[in-house]
């Protein structure tokens, strides 16, 4: 009696046992059922695609300067009291116009020594010239010597030379006298002035800067990795922010050597005809095209996705879903990005979307 009670009590919990392991079965099979109509309902994020684009052959960029394509600075050769400066900042003056006077006391008593040389030189060449002359007549009624006429020519050769000697002098006094009446070499602007009336002036000494602003031209300064990409007669882009579209250059020439610590080539670029107003100093920003055959991938910085030090993007997969991809990037070109590393030409970049995007997730395409 007392065993039949046992086995029914080990029945009924084998019983339990048996219902609550079918019960657990069956709510683990709806789980999968659901979470499979979930997956099922994923919505997808729309997303707007970009090809990346092939720049070719690649440019960099390199900062420089608008300078005047003809500036002169002004300077004398002789040290003097300066009596007079005939031009101001901002003024336009035409060639050949007196802008500086500078006292030449020295010089203009040079100048009456040479003067009186010549004519000394050239009286005795007149005497000299005469008696050539009768000395000749006289030879050829045979009545002078062969020596005699000798002796007469080279008189007259000798005085010759002294009077070109004494106009040399005096041309050379004349030059210096360029250098105290300082005149405009060619037409343009005064855009500095560095000395006042009653200063000594002196060898060398800048005084005024005149520029000709009819033509202008960029130079910048480009880095020793970049130096050897470069080469003249090449067309560049020149943005300057006072002109509301980038200019037309041409690279004149590239310095060959840096002339100090930081590394950086002069490089001289003219500005084509243009309309816009430009002046000296502008801040400018030259694109050079690189002397490379391969083409470069760049995308827009804005479809970038940064996390720390990482920098990647969104592609598509095949089934339709996002994939974060790494690069590896170089040089910014205004709103674009050189890509180095980790992505091919031909894959499509996500370059918006709607909602939260994450690895994985599920797109649809709306270009």
């Amino acid at each position: 009696m007392k065993t039949n009670r046992i086995k029914g009590i080990i029945w009924s919990w084998k019983t339990i046992a048996v219902l609550f392991t079918a019960a657990l079965l069956l709510s683990s099979c709806n789980k999968d059922a659901d979470n499979q109509s979930n997956r099922g309902e994923e919505k997808a994020i729309t997303v707007t695609t970009l090809k990346p684009i092939l720049s070719e052959g690649g440019h960099f960029s390199a900062s420089g300067r608008t300078r005047a394509s003809q500036t002169a600075r002004l300077s004398t050769r002789n040290m003097g009291t300066i009596l007079s400066i005939n031009a101001d900042v901002g003024d336009w003056v035409t060639k050949g116009q007196n802008l500086i006077n500078i006292q030449s006391v020295d010089l203009h008593a040079q100048k009456s020594g040479a003067e009186s040389m010549i004519q000394e030189a050239r009286t005795a060449l007149n005497a000299i010239k005469t008696n050539y002359d009768r000395i000749q007549s006289l030879y050829e009624r045979q009545s002078a010597t062969r020596k005699e006429l000798d002796d007469i020519s080279a008189q007259l050769d000798m005085a010759k030379a002294r009077l070109e000697t004494a106009k040399s002098a005096r041309a050379e006094i004349d030059a210096q006298f360029s250098y105290v009446d300082i005149r405009a070499p060619f037409s343009g602007i005064i855009t500095e002035r560095m000395a006042e009336p009653g200063e000594m002036a002196s060898p060398g000494q800048p005084l005024l800067m005149l520029e000709n602003q009819s033509s202008f031209e960029v130079w910048a300064m480009v880095p020793e990795s970049d130096v050897t990409k470069i080469m003249t007669d090449k067309m560049v882009k020149v943005e300057i922010s006072s002109a509301s579209e980038p200019l037309k250059g041409n690279i004149q020439s590239i310095s060959p050597t840096t002339t100090d610590q930081s590394g950086q080539f002069q490089v001289k670029i003219s500005l084509e005809p243009h309309s816009f107003d430009l002046m000296a100093g502008m801040y400018s920003r030259v694109f050079f095209p690189q002397n490379t055959s391969s083409d470069n991938i760049l995308i827009p910085v804005s479809a970038l996705i940064h996390q720390g030090d990482l920098r990647g993007v969104y592609t598509v997969s095949e089934d339709g879903r996002a994939i974060l991809r790494w690069l590896r990037l170089g040089r910014t070109q205004n709103d674009y990005v050189e890509v180095l590393a980790g992505l091919n030409a031909a894959e499509k970049i996500v370059t918006e979307f709607e909602g939260k995007l994450f690895n994985g997730a599920k797109v649809s395409i709306n270009n």
